[in-house]
């Protein structure tokens, strides 16, 4: 389960990383590192509470931003 929650991890960092909107970046990595290594994210994913912080942040960024160009 942790590897493929890493694997999430890393496509929702991705989906932030290329909306090319400097304050949706801003946002996630203030709980995600800035260029996160594996590590991060398998930090992340093996916490249950951590995971759904990013989750639910994830959720919030592509809400508010993924309407804009």
């Amino acid at each position: 389960m942790v590897n493929e929650r890493i694997k999430l991890l890393g496509r929702l960092h991705n989906i932030i990383r290329n909306m090319n909107h400097e304050d949706a970046y801003a946002l996630w990595i203030y709980v995600v590192p800035d260029e996160p290594t594996r590590e991060d994210f398998a930090e992340i994913a093996s916490n249950d509470a951590d995971f759904k912080e990013v989750i639910n942040l994830f959720k919030k960024i592509f809400d508010r931003y993924s309407k804009y160009e």
